[in-house]
């Protein structure tokens, strides 16, 4: 765990200290129009492969999991199409829609990174299976290096958001190829027990993926992109770019961190479900712990002095994302310690409850900045307002994972 969650918090040290040359490059409106770009690229990557993903760690032997995996990539591939399908020709409509005119320019761009990140998904769960955190990490330092380098080259050399785009879309592509080639040199035997047959029975197997998570996952990515869209049409490109930086400089680390912590957490409790269930409530406590104190230690800063730092750091026109920082700071807390806590219902298979409570979630996080829009309420009010519903979202996850510890063995069989 601290291997995956140590490098990805370097990569994200990298982003963070890229971010004052690049809020001098581009400006808060272009910042919010990557931050459309991104909201729709994140919630077509949460279901690109309809979750089949989540069964490779799970698949009782590894020619199952190999089949598995094949069917995910299959579906990655057929949905990238699709997206493209709709993305490139309808472009203009999507992005006025969503506030953005200019984003219609750089639309093409979506697929291309849906399908870099959509097999860098799946590549990476076989990694979990392996416990081959190692090679994850690299690949981890290799997307930041590869997004930051190019966003500030670029920037520096040709005016308008393009670099940012490009930077986004290489961000996704690196380290798919370093998970294939590992995954080659010393998985490829596997590859001869993978068929269409093999796929049918495991698509079959682990259905309840596709048919429940993937909605599941659908909801919890649009309770967290959504709000984005939503500040974009109703506040303009300028309020999202300063809420989009405030995620970038804090959100965005805090919820890679946790993915990396989520997967780690995900591959050892699936491992104690195969074997000691019962060291999996020690398991989940001792990680709430741990990650409470990780995301107290530079939220408590911030929420004191946000404004202030951001206003030095990132330049005058920046102080308002110091604003929505400070009124988020809770929040990102409790998401830190909630989100990685939530594949608990995972490894349960308890994908009825995960659907329940990311339906919720979505209703609470809209539904915050949608009540502020038709209040007339500021944008700062509005963020606060948002930030209000999504924890106590989070603190409803973290209970709802505890509640496992007193659930029969399976229970999730019957629920569902």
């Amino acid at each position: 765990m601290l291997l995956l969650a140590g490098a990805t918090a370097a990569t994200q040290l990298l982003v963070v200290a890229a971010t004052p040359i690049l809020t001098r490059l581009y400006t808060p409106s272009e910042f919010g129009t990557l931050a459309v770009f991104i909201s729709l690229l994140t919630i077509l990557l949460s279901v690109v492969s309809l979750r089949y993903e989540l069964a490779v760690p799970l698949a009782s032997d590894d020619g199952a999991a190999a089949n598995v995996l094949a069917v995910a990539l299959l579906i990655a591939g057929l949905v990238s199409v699709l997206t493209a399908a709709v993305a490139i020709p309808l472009a203009g409509p999507i992005s006025d829609w969503a506030g953005v005119p200019q984003l219609a320019d750089y639309l093409w761009l979506l697929p291309v990174a849906l399908l870099g990140g959509g097999v860098y998904q799946c590549l990476s769960y076989w990694a979990i299976r392996r416990q081959d955190f190692r090679r994850l990490a690299r690949t981890r330092l290799a997307q930041a290096s590869g997004q930051v380098g190019s966003q500030v080259i670029i920037g520096a050399l040709v005016a308008g958001p393009i670099g940012l785009f490009v930077g986004a879309v290489l961000g996704r592509l690196n380290g798919t190829g370093a998970l294939a080639l590992g995954f080659w040199r010393e998985d490829r035997p596997v590859l001869g027990e993978v068929g269409m047959e093999g796929m049918k029975a495991n698509a079959k197997r682990y259905r309840r993926f596709p048919q429940i998570s993937s909605a599941s996952a659908l909801l919890n990515v649009l309770g967290a992109q959504l709000p984005a869209l939503l500040l974009s049409a109703f506040y303009g490109a300028q309020v999202l770019g300063w809420f989009a930086l405030g995620q970038r400089v804090i959100g965005l680390p805090m919820a890679v961190i946790g993915v990396a912590v989520a997967q780690v957490y995900f591959g050892h409790a699936a491992n104690f479900a195969r074997e000691n269930r019962g060291q999996i409530r020690a398991l989940f406590f001792r990680t709430a712990r741990r990650l409470a104190i990780v995301g107290a230690l530079p939220i408590i800063p911030l929420a004191i002095a946000g404004p202030w730092l951001f206003s030095l750091i990132f330049g005058p026109e920046w102080e308002e994302a110091g604003q929505y920082v400070r009124v988020l700071s809770l929040m990102f807390i409790a998401q830190l310690v909630a989100v990685p806590l939530a594949q608990t219902l995972n490894v349960f298979e308890r994908l009825d409850l995960q659907l329940l409570y990311d339906a919720v979630r979505l209703v609470l996080a809209a539904g915050g900045i949608l009540l502020a829009y038709q209040l007339g309420w500021s944008p700062l009010a509005a963020v606060a307002s948002y930030a209000a519903g999504m924890l106590i979202a989070y603190v409803l996850s973290f209970w709802l994972s505890r509640s496992m510890f007193s659930e029969p063995p399976n229970a999730g069989e019957a629920h569902v």
